[in-house]
């Protein structure tokens, strides 16, 4: 058996117009959960309906089902990396993949998260990341957490790309936690 490997950059169209069709209502129960299991407290949980969500979980699913593991590799909006409604999101993500790389590019003219210039890579208004995930053959789901290994890139567009070209770019690792990154 081969290794998958699953590449995309879903939409990011908040009304999804691949309702049930990539990904059912069903499989995005997992990121309606707390990382107990318990449902998620907010009540408005639309953003979990997003496209680059669907795909995000159709893509996750398709790795997590080859026989001999898989790499996950997405650009997607970056909300996700710190949005309280996508913190089941975050969490069944750790328990799925042994090791995952987040590459946080910033750029949301959505909200300023700090002072300085901040240019977006792709000239869109969230901002972006690019994730890549990966779990070895027969790997099932992990109790504390896979390793996220993040960097958060700022600067001008050219900086960002200059940075992203550079093979000794150096990631933290995060201490392991069972609930998001």
């Amino acid at each position: 058996a081969r290794t998958l490997v699953v590449i995309g950059n879903p939409p990011w169209a908040s009304k999804s117009k691949s309702r049930g069709h990539i990904v059912s209502e069903g499989m995005l129960a997992d990121f309606r959960k707390e990382a107990d299991g318990s449902p998620l407290r907010e009540k408005k949980i639309g953003v979990l309906s997003d496209d680059y969500v669907r795909f995000l979980r159709w893509g996750a699913e398709a790795v997590r089902q080859a026989p001999a593991g898989g790499v996950l590799a997405f650009v997607t909006n970056s909300s996700w990396l710190d949005g309280p409604v996508h913190r089941g999101m975050r969490a069944a993500m750790l328990r799925w993949f042994e090791g995952i790389e987040v590459y946080d590019l910033g750029g949301s003219a959505l909200i300023a998260r700090e002072s300085g210039r901040d240019d977006n890579v792709f000239g869109v208004r969230p901002g972006v990341s690019v994730v890549v995930a990966w779990r070895p053959a027969k790997h099932g789901e992990l109790v504390e957490g896979g390793r996220v290994h993040y960097v958060r890139i700022r600067g001008t567009r050219a900086e960002k790309l200059v940075a992203l070209a550079d093979k000794d770019l150096e990631l933290e690792t995060l201490p392991p936690h069972s609930s998001g990154f």
